[in-house]
C-alpha cells in the first residue's frame, strides 16, 4: 500500500499550500514575524496542526485509507519530529482538541461492533455497546502534559476498567490508575507498578491467567499472557467482550525468548478480531501471526520526549506494513476506528 515517491511529494506539497489557505480563513494571524523566530515557528505549527486536524476528521481510519489521509499523517510526522515543539502551546492545543473529540464521541450511544479509540502512543480506549475499557491510558508523556486533568477525569469516568501492560511512564500513569481505583473500577497492572496500592490488581509475572471479570454493567473474559520488554514484565491483555468480540493489546513486547510461546498464542486465547501492536515490534510479522488477528492496529508512533530515532514515524509504519499479510489500520491521536 502507499503512493509512489513522486506522487507523495506532489500531494504533500499541495496539502501544505492548502493548509495555509484553509487555516488563514479560520483565524486572524500576524502577517510579519521578522525578529521573532519562536513566534513564527509556533504559528506555523498551529497552522499545520489545524490542517491535520481537519484532514483526519474528513478522512477516517480505515483498512483502505485515502491518499489525503496518508499525506496528512506524513505532515504530522514533520511537525512531531521538531523536538522544540514538544511543550509548545500549539501542540498542547492540538491534543486537547483531539481528546475532546474522543470524550464527545464516547458520550454518544453506539449500536454494534467495536470502537477503537487511539488516545496517545499506545494508550487506547475500547468500546462495545455494553462495555468500555482502557489500556495503557496516560495523561503525560515523560513529564510533558498531553491534555488537561479535566479531560483525563472525563475519560476515566467513561470507562469501566483499566489494564496496564508495563510500568514505563508512557504506558502506566499513577494519576490515571488512582482515578480508576478511587471510583472502585478494576485496575490490572504488573506487580512492579504502585506495588503498595492494595486497590490495584497486581498481576504476578510469568503466569498465564484466564478469568471472568465482572464490571459495572457486564462481564468480560480476560486472558493475560506473560510478555516482557527486555527483562521488564509486560503483560499481554486479550479481552473478550460480551458481544463476542476479542481484542489483544501486547504493550511493548520485545524479548526474543518469549517468541516460543507467542507464535502459538492463538492456541491459548479466543480468536482475535483486533490486535494492537507496536509499530516497532520485532519481528513484527511473527508477533502478529502468533495471534492471527482479523485486523491489526499499530501504536507507538510519534511519542514525544524521545530522541528522533525513537519517534516512530507514520511514513515508516506505512513502509513496514507494505508486506503485511493481514488488513491493518494506522491511527493518530484522538481518532476512532469502528470494527464490525
Amino acid at each position: 500500500m502507499g503512493m509512489n515517491t513522486s506522487r507523495k511529494a506532489l500531494l504533500l506539497a499541495a496539502l501544505l499550500a492548502a493548509a495555509v489557505t484553509a487555516t488563514a480563513q479560520k483565524k486572524t494571524r500576524a502577517l510579519h514575524y521578522w525578529g521573532n523566530q519562536d513566534k513564527y515557528l509556533e504559528t506555523q505549527t498551529s497552522v499545520l496542526l489545524d490542517f491535520v486536524d481537519d484532514m483526519l476528521d474528513r478522512h477516517l481510519p480505515s483498512v483502505k485509507p485515502s491518499e489525503e489521509r496518508e499525506a496528512a499523517l506524513y505532515l504530522l510526522d514533520a511537525v512531531c519530529h521538531d523536538t522544540r515543539l514538544d511543550r509548545s502551546e500549539a501542540a498542547r492545543d492540538y491534543m486537547e482538541r483531539r481528546i475532546g473529540k474522543v470524550v464527545a464521541s464516547l458520550k454518544q450511544p453506539m449500536k454494534r461492533g467495536l470502537e477503537v479509540y487511539k488516545i496517545y502512543n499506545d494508550g487506547f480506549i475500547l468500546r462495545t455497546r455494553s462495555t468500555t475499557v482502557a489500556v495503557d491510558l496516560v495523561s503525560k508523556s515523560n513529564h510533558v502534559e498531553l491534555y488537561s486533568d479535566s479531560l483525563t477525569g472525563q475519560l476515566v469516568g467513561l470507562c469501566d476498567a483499566l489494564f496496564i501492560t508495563h510500568r514505563h511512564g508512557d504506558h502506566a500513569d499513577p494519576l490515571v490508575a488512582r482515578l480508576f481505583a478511587s471510583q472502585q473500577k478494576p485496575v490490572y497492572c504488573p506487580s512492579d507498578f504502585l506495588p503498595h496500592d492494595s486497590r490495584l490488581h497486581h498481576v504476578a509475572p510469568d503466569k498465564f491467567l484466564s478469568e471472568q471479570l465482572a464490571l459495572r454493567n457486564s462481564t468480560i473474559r480476560l486472558n493475560i499472557l506473560p510478555g516482557h520488554q527486555d527483562e521488564l514484565q509486560c503483560n499481554h491483555f486479550v479481552i473478550t467482550f460480551p458481544e463476542h468480540i476479542t481484542i489483544a493489546h501486547i504493550g511493548d513486547q520485545d524479548l526474543p525468548e518469549d517468541m516460543d510461546w507467542i507464535v502459538k498464542a492463538h492456541e491459548r486465547v479466543p480468536k482475535v478480531d483486533v490486535m494492537i501492536v507496536d509499530c516497532w515490534a520485532r519481528p513484527l510479522d511473527k508477533v502478529v501471526e502468533g495471534y492471527r488477528p482479523k485486523v491489526v492496529v499499530t501504536g507507538h508512533e510519534n511519542e514525544l520526549s524521545h530522541t528522533i530515532d525513537h519517534r516512530e514515524a507514520y511514513w515508516l509504519t506505512y513502509y513496514k506494513m507494505q508486506e503485511a499479510t493481514r488488513p491493518y489500520v494506522i491511527m493518530s491521536c484522538g481518532e476512532r476506528y469502528l470494527y464490525r
